[in-house]
């Protein structure tokens, strides 16, 4: 993998797991497929909020945690059944996510029937312009408040036309980690006139010394008026007054020409698939 691609999957990696790791009630259940520890290796990491999205299996390295630029499909095949039993256990929808490169085979293939491809984007941060023109009345600003966190889900919901009830539920029910003033995981809402109309997520990753974006996503009805870019900006300018050199961003199809716009450029598509 280039560069830019080992930086984008370990901020990923680390955002995902975030969840997992700090706030999930209880002991939290990991396990790996593999042999020694330079082996590429499947994480399994488990959430208890019924949310595909943070129950998911993803290639890695260790002691590096970073996602390799292929894995055999016999390896791949090994870390799903491990997978399958895995979560069968625990009666929970998962995700499969896979760096580009790595290939199914034919008997995997049908066990993960819906997909989605995301790609993965960088920026260099030094020579990111973040002057850009605002909205009138438009203001960005960082969640604080437990009570804010009622419209960060259901932008989420309206923006990705998802359900946003189980947003709802693990974001009330985890108001006092998501709110530490020490969080690497921070969640942002733009106000138009007073009124919310998006939001966005940054994970700050010392380690790979980026700062991610996700789940940015603007009410459909103020949409098209460059809101998105700005709050991207905004976060950005942040970050970049803090130190970090890299942002990384997961983009699905509607966010990369915005990101592109910012100075983002493509380096590697991941894709998500679905187990029933």
């Amino acid at each position: 993998m280039s560069a830019a691609s080992t930086a984008c999957a370990a901020n990923f990696l680390a955002a995902y797991t975030w969840f997992c790791r700090r706030t999930a009630p209880g002991p939290v259940p990991w396990s790996a497929s593999g042999g020694a520890d330079e082996e590429p290796l499947l994480l399994f990491c488990a959430d208890d909020s019924g949310l595909t999205d943070f129950n998911l299996i993803m290639p890695f390295r260790v002691p590096e945690a970073m996602p390799p630029g292929a894995l055999s499909a016999e390896a791949l095949g090994r870390g799903i059944r491990a997978g399958l039993a895995f979560f069968a256990r625990r009666g929970a929808p998962f995700a499969l996510w896979l760096p580009e490169g790595c290939v199914l085979a034919p008997e995997d293939e049908a066990l993960f029937p819906e997909r989605e491809s995301h790609m993965g984007m960088t920026a260099d941060l030094a020579g990111m312009a973040f002057d850009i023109p605002s909205v009138p009345g438009l203001c960005v600003r960082k969640i604080r408040e437990s009570r804010d966190l009622a419209d960060l889900a259901e932008l989420i919901g309206l923006g990705w036309d998802v359900d946003s009830e189980p947003y709802r539920t693990l974001f009330a029910a985890r108001s006092g980690e998501l709110l530490r003033p020490d969080s690497r995981k921070s969640f942002y809402l733009a106000l138009l006139d007073g009124q919310p109309v998006g939001c966005l997520e940054s994970y700050d990753d010392p380690a790979s010394n980026t700062v991610g974006l996700y789940y940015c996503a603007v009410h459909p009805m103020f949409r098209r008026r460059g809101i998105a870019r700005i709050m991207q900006a905004r976060v950005l300018a942040e970050f970049a007054g803090a130190g970090r050199r890299t942002a990384a961003a997961l983009a699905a199809p509607i966010e990369r020409r915005c990101l592109a716009r910012l100075g983002f450029s493509e380096c590697g598509c991941w894709t998500e698939r679905l187990h029933p």
